[in-house]
């Protein structure tokens, strides 16, 4: 039987996020879709071939004929309905963040525990095979250990009050939207959590940061450098330090829209590879599918475990901590 999902939020990433993909794939179809403004279900529904539409989030919890639900709201909303879809019985795929603190990450895992459903957030850059490919050059060895990350995630978006994506109170800010990917391939890249963290915001009007940079400091020394921004739109880099080569990665994020893995070791010459695969978005659904069939027994799957959710979301905490004070926070656990 396919897995049947519903949708919580009418969102301009579903088609990427899941509509395009579940199309792709006879195991997988999209049964329901909800959206609070006046129409904007329906208008979805009849534009994706969607077969039911409503403007009631309970609405997709309380059907039946849905096992997932993939939530693509407000930020600030999506600890509440994760947490709501979860104690329905429902697994879950929810765009990041999928929470807007250390404290939301606790409930969601701890709710997860509870209801033995799968819930990952959409994080879908690490699912593609390009990121397989750096984490297999920084581990295996070849150019000595990593000593630094540097990333910035920029994109122009002009002020809007109205917009989710300014406002705080919505989960709005440049941290959140672009910056928590920065942060996540940081602990990935590592394999470690960073202890303390510095940084300077820069705020609009509706209290959300406008740009955000930050130092994460790990306990071996190391360093990740984040700048993310709303004022200026720069291609999104990475580039990591190892003690033989620099290597630097270009379309980190969607992978599928061209990327490049370029090494510069100090002996010897220049490499630049690129990784094919499907867009990361498909080979996320399809990791999210395997873990579904998989169940809890699957160890990569986080069936209540959520180390990666509530780690990611406790550095977004130290880094609001560090703006504020102007100092060095430590990352609370």
């Amino acid at each position: 039987m396919p897995l049947t999902f519903g949708m919580i939020g009418a969102s301009t990433i579903g088609p990427s996020g899941l509509l395009e993909p579940a199309a792709r794939r006879p195991d997988v179809r999209v049964a329901r879709v909800a959206a609070r403004r006046p129409g904007a279900a329906a208008e979805y529904a009849r534009t994706w071939d969607i077969p039911r539409a409503s403007e009631h989030y309970e609405d997709v919890l309380a059907d039946a004929d849905v096992d997932a639900v993939y939530i693509a709201n407000a930020a600030a909303d999506h600890a509440r309905w994760t947490i709501a879809a979860l104690r329905a019985g429902k697994h879950v795929l929810c765009e990041k963040p999928i929470g807007v603190s250390g404290a939301e990450g606790r409930a969601i895992v701890a709710v997860a525990a509870d209801s033995g459903r799968l819930v990952m957030e959409g994080f879908h850059y690490r699912f593609h095979p390009l990121f397989d490919a750096l984490r297999a050059l920084v581990g295996d060895g070849r150019y000595g250990p990593l000593s630094s990350i540097s990333s910035s995630v920029n994109g122009t978006r002009p002020y809007d009050p109205r917009s989710i994506l300014h406002v705080a109170a919505l989960g709005g800010g440049a941290l959140l939207h672009n910056g928590v990917y920065a942060v996540h391939w940081s602990r990935l890249l590592f394999d470690a959590e960073p202890s303390e963290v510095t940084a300077r915001q820069r705020r609009n009007p509706s209290g959300a940061d406008s740009d955000t940079i930050a130092t994460l400091r790990f306990s071996t020394g190391t360093t990740a450098s984040i700048h993310c921004s709303f004022d200026q739109d720069d291609p999104v880099s990475l580039t990591l330090q190892l003690a033989e080569a620099e290597v630097t990665v270009t379309g980190p994020i969607v992978p599928h829209h061209g990327n490049s893995l370029r090494v510069i070791p100090w002996h010897g010459a220049p490499t630049m590879t690129t990784v094919a695969g499907g867009t990361s978005f498909d080979h996320q659904l399809d990791a999210f599918v395997r873990r579904v069939r998989a169940g809890p027994a699957d160890p990569s799957a986080t069936y209540g475990r959520g180390d990666d959710i509530v780690a990611n979301l406790d550095v977004v905490d130290a880094i609001r901590r560090a703006a504020r004070s102007g100092g060095t926070e430590p990352v609370r656990r």
